[in-house]
C-alpha cells in the first residue's frame, strides 16, 4: 500500500482539478449509482467525520477520517487532520493511504461550495461576501474566482484581526483589480454583495432574511452537523430555490431540519445538486430569485477526489 503525504497531495491536486469529478459524483449520487455512509464520532475536544463511498461497477472505494480538534491551535498544530484509505472494490485490498491532513476535505468542500455559487448565482454576479476566517473561507473564494470573475470580496469574522488576516491573504492571491474589504458586521457584508458564502462553526444563526435582496445566492457550508446554525429559519422560508447535495444526509441537519419542523420549508421543495446538473430539476428560475445551496459534504466527493489523485499519481492500474 502506498502512503502519500499531504505535501505531495497539495503539490499534485488543486481544487479546480477536482471540478469535473465532483460534478460526476453529484450526478451519480442523485441517480442512485453511489453507495455512501456518513457518521460523526465525538471526541473530548472536537470530532471525527467518518465517510465512505463506493460506486456501482467502480474499481475502488474510499473510507475517510477527517478530524477537527480546536485545541490544536494552542498546541501550534492545525485544527484539521485525517486521511483517506483507497481500496480495491473487487478484492477489498487497501491500495493507498492519502494522509492529507484535511487538505483534500478542505479542497473538495471548496469546490462544492464554489460550484453551487457558479451554478445558482445570477450570471453577472461578481461581488461575494464570506463569513469566516479559516482555511475554508479562503479556499471558497479562491475556487469561485477560478470559475467566474470577481470584482469585490467582503470578509467578516468574529475576530477583527482574523478577518483582516484573511482579507490580506486574499489580496495576495486574487487579481489586482478585485477589491477585498473587511465588514464590521454580518449585515454589512451580506447587504453589500450578491453572493454569500458561510464558512463558520456558529451554533447560533448569523444571517437574517431581511438582509437578503432579490437575486441573492447563498452557499451555506459551515453548519455540517446538528449543533451548528448559520442561517435563520426565515432565510429558508424566503428562498425561491433550495438545493442540497443529498436529501437523505442534509435534510436531517440542524438548519434545514428546524426549518422543515417549523413549516418554513416543505421537503418536496428541495432539489439536489445532481438533479440540477442532469437537468432533471430547475435551479435559478429568474434574475430576482433568492437561492440557497445547503451543503453538508458527501462521501462521494471524497471518492471523486481519490480517483483524481490516483490518476495523477498513477497509484494503480
Amino acid at each position: 500500500m502506498r502512503v502519500i503525504t499531504a505535501d505531495t497531495l497539495r503539490a499534485t491536486v488543486k481544487p479546480l482539478d477536482m471540478v469535473d469529478a465532483t460534478v460526476d459524483a453529484f450526478v451519480a449520487v442523485s441517480e442512485g449509482r453511489m453507495r455512501t455512509t456518513a457518521n460523526v464520532l465525538d471526541l473530548d475536544d472536537g470530532d471525527v467525520h467518518v465517510k465512505s463511498a463506493s460506486e456501482v461497477g467502480g474499481p475502488i472505494y474510499s473510507v475517510k477520517l477527517a478530524s477537527l480538534i480546536p485545541s490544536n491551535r494552542q498546541r501550534g498544530l492545525p485544527p484539521g487532520g485525517g486521511a483517506i484509505v483507497v481500496c480495491s472494490a473487487v478484492t477489498g485490498k487497501p491500495l493507498a493511504l492519502l494522509v492529507d491532513d484535511h487538505y483534500l476535505t478542505d479542497a473538495r468542500t471548496a469546490v462544492a461550495g464554489a460550484l453551487a455559487c457558479d451554478m445558482f448565482a445570477r450570471p453577472g454576479a461578481s461581488s461575494v461576501a464570506v463569513l469566516g476566517s479559516g482555511e475554508q473561507a479562503r479556499l471558497q473564494v479562491l475556487t469561485l474566482a477560478g470559475m467566474r470573475a470577481l470584482d469585490r470580496v467582503v470578509v467578516w469574522a468574529r475576530r477583527a484581526e482574523a478577518a483582516e488576516a484573511t482579507a490580506a491573504a486574499l489580496r495576495e492571491d486574487l487579481r489586482d483589480d478585485c477589491e477585498v474589504a473587511v465588514a464590521a458586521s454580518v449585515r454589512e457584508a451580506v447587504e453589500a454583495t450578491d453572493i454569500l458564502i458561510t464558512a463558520t462553526a456558529s451554533q447560533e444563526p448569523l444571517v437574517e432574511a431581511e438582509w437578503l435582496h432579490p437575486g441573492h445566492h447563498i452557499s451555506a457550508i459551515g453548519a455540517d452537523d446538528d449543533r451548528k446554525h448559520e442561517l435563520s429559519t426565515t432565510c429558508f422560508a424566503r428562498a425561491d430555490r433550495i438545493v442540497v447535495d443529498l436529501r437523505a444526509q442534509t435534510l436531517p441537519k440542524a438548519e434545514l431540519a428546524l426549518a422543515i419542523e417549523k413549516g418554513a420549508v416543505e421537503p418536496d421543495q428541495i432539489v439536489e445538486m445532481g438533479e440540477v446538473i442532469a437537468e432533471r430539476a430547475t435551479g435559478r428560475g429568474s434574475e430576482d430569485e433568492i437561492t440557497i445551496a445547503k451543503l453538508s459534504g458527501l462521501a462521494a466527493q471524497d471518492l471523486a477526489v481519490a480517483k483524481v489523485v490516483s490518476q495523477r499519481l498513477e497509484l494503480f492500474t
